[in-house]
C-alpha cells in the first residue's frame, strides 16, 4: 500500500513550487494531475475495498472544503474562487492545501482503525 505521508510530503513540495510540477500552469492541469494521483493510489486497495475508500477519500475532501470556508458542491471550489476574484495562483495553491487536507484526514482515519 501506498504510504499516504509520501503523498502529503510531495504535496508540500509541489506547494513551493508549483510551476515545475504543473505545465501547462492552471487549475485544469492540477485537477488533472490530482485526480490521477487520487486513481493511483486508490489501485493499491483490494477491489472489495475500493467502493469504501473512494468513499472515504470524497467524505475527507468535502469536509476539508467545509473547513476551509468554501463550498461543498459537485464542482471543484476553483470556480467559486474564482468567482471571488482569487487570481490562478492563489487558486491553485488552495487547491493544493485542500488536496494536503483531504490527505491528511484520510490518514488520521485509517490510523484510528489501527488502534
Amino acid at each position: 500500500m501506498i504510504e499516504v505521508n509520501r503523498i502529503i510530503d510531495y504535496l508540500d513540495l509541489m506547494k513551493q513550487r508549483p510551476k515545475m510540477c504543473i505545465y501547462p500552469f492552471n487549475t485544469d492541469s492540477l485537477r488533472n494531475f490530482l485526480y490521477g494521483l487520487e486513481r493511483c493510489f486508490l489501485l493499491s486497495f483490494d477491489e472489495s475495498e475500493l467502493h469504501l475508500r473512494f468513499s472515504e477519500l470524497i467524505n475527507a475532501r468535502s469536509e476539508t472544503i467545509h473547513n476551509r470556508g468554501w463550498k461543498v458542491l459537485s464542482v471543484s471550489p476553483d470556480y467559486e474562487m474564482r468567482e471571488k476574484g482569487m487570481p490562478e495562483e492563489e487558486i491553485i495553491q488552495e487547491l493544493i492545501e485542500i488536496e494536503i487536507g483531504k490527505w491528511k484526514i484520510w490518514d488520521g482515519l485509517e490510523k484510528k482503525k489501527l488502534n
